[in-house]
């Protein structure tokens, strides 16, 4: 259910569940990932990371996620035993080249051209790989179609719009189409609103 929670942007909601369930089962290394996530998107990183260190610990490699979204968001640098963390060598790139990208715009084609081209490892791995790189990098409707793409397989892609770094799509006008045809929206106006966005009116909306 907190994951759940999570897909639909009430992250409260879903830290509350998370808790609950971590407390239940102290060792369920999958609960400590997403509790990390939870923490991260409620504007507390220090126990957000705390909790992703546990998830590695426990045997949850997607703890990372975690990691990198607040070192990213804090503008810092990443490390090599951060990316050494990375299951993966493409996955490691992807991370590079998105800090790479942040600090410098003019990065970016050369991390397209990379990411399009990419020869090695499943489709499943290249199209992970795409898809984080450009929900950073790309323009809103860019990023939003490749993400439209995603969650017709697998839901819990949705849970990445909330951390604070991805405010940039929460707030484009195209995120309002997204919302309609993912499901979002249809979901808010008959459960309530998410944390991060509030109603304008019958036929509008706004996020943080």
């Amino acid at each position: 259910l907190g994951i759940a929670l999570l897909e639909g942007g009430f992250i409260k909601e879903a830290k509350e569940h998370l808790d609950i369930s971590r407390a239940l089962d102290p060792a369920a290394g999958i609960t400590a990932d997403w509790q990390s996530r939870a923490y991260v998107m409620t504007g507390d990183p220090d126990t957000g990371v705390r909790l992703a260190n546990e998830g590695l610990a426990l045997g949850r490699p997607a703890s990372i996620i975690s990691l990198m979204h607040n070192v990213l968001a804090n503008g810092e640098e990443l490390d090599d035993e951060l990316l050494d963390l990375a299951s993966l060598p493409m996955y490691q790139e992807s991370w590079k080249r998105v800090a790479r990208v942040l600090h410098d715009p003019e990065q970016w084609p050369g991390t397209i051209e990379w990411v399009n081209n990419i020869k090695s490892g499943t489709t499943a791995d290249k199209e992970w790989a795409k898809l984080n790189t450009y929900q950073f990098l790309a323009e809103p409707q860019v990023a939003l179609d490749l993400l439209a793409e995603t969650v017709s397989q697998d839901a819990t892609i949705l849970t990445a719009l909330w951390f604070p770094i991805m405010k940039r799509l929460r707030t484009s006008p195209e995120f309002k189409q997204f919302a309609a045809e993912s499901g979002l929206l249809e979901m808010w106006r008959s459960r309530g609103w998410p944390d991060l966005c509030r109603p304008l009116g019958e036929d509008d909306f706004e996020c943080d």
